[in-house]
């Protein structure tokens, strides 16, 4: 019995080792944060941006290995408001690119004072406050702003196969002047599919 179930582990076991290997998933979670500085928002769209590298020793060892990268999830929170009196936010938009002015110029469709987006983010007269975390895109679903195949999403996944750093950028536009800097903290969820 013992030399059957020996003889079927060793099966499993050289058909699971192909030529090709045994895949596997590896998940990082990236935090960043940027201050929206007042004295750089006026009643325009505004656009700030944050680099981005993802280098770490999750992905950093395996990088011969690592066939595809997913993003799973972004969202952001916004935090460090007076608990009233702040602007009213009439647009918000996102992108992703290799660099801050090609994220500028790929951003989502802008998310206007109707969107569900923005009641997540400003109290019932429509001013911005701070916020639990609140999904920009959810790979597979469009509970976000943005869905599967937007440019920016596919920015990031592309700095990921090729190992280099990524920008994120935000634009805000406001109906009145921003009188307090506030922050913005983007969360990535991101996966590494490698070949062992």
């Amino acid at each position: 019995m013992k030399k059957k179930i020996l003889l079927l582990l060793l099966a499993v076991t050289a058909y699971s080792c192909d030529d090709e290997g045994l895949s596997s998933n590896i998940s990082k979670s990236i935090e960043e944060s940027m201050v929206i500085q007042a004295s750089l928002v006026d009643v325009d769209l505004t656009t700030f941006s944050l680099e981005i590298d993802p280098a770490s020793d999750e992905f950093e060892q395996y990088l011969d290995e690592i066939e595809d990268f997913y993003v799973n999830k972004v969202e952001i929170r916004i935090t460090e408001l007076p608990a009233s009196g702040n602007p009213v936010l009439e647009q918000f938009q996102f992108g992703a690119s290799a660099s801050s002015i090609e994220a500028v110029n790929i951003f989502s469709e802008a998310s206007d004072a109707a969107s569900p987006f923005i009641d997540e983010i400003t109290n019932n007269d429509g001013e911005i406050f701070n916020s639990a975390k609140v999904l920009i895109y959810e790979k597979g679903t469009n509970n976000g702003i943005i869905s599967d195949g937007n440019a920016g999403i596919e920015n990031i996944i592309n700095a990921l196969k090729n190992a280099t750093p990524f920008n994120v950028a935000v634009a805000l536009d406001f109906e009145q002047d921003l009188t307090t800097d506030f922050r913005i903290t983007l969360f990535l969820d991101l996966t590494a599919v490698i070949t062992l």
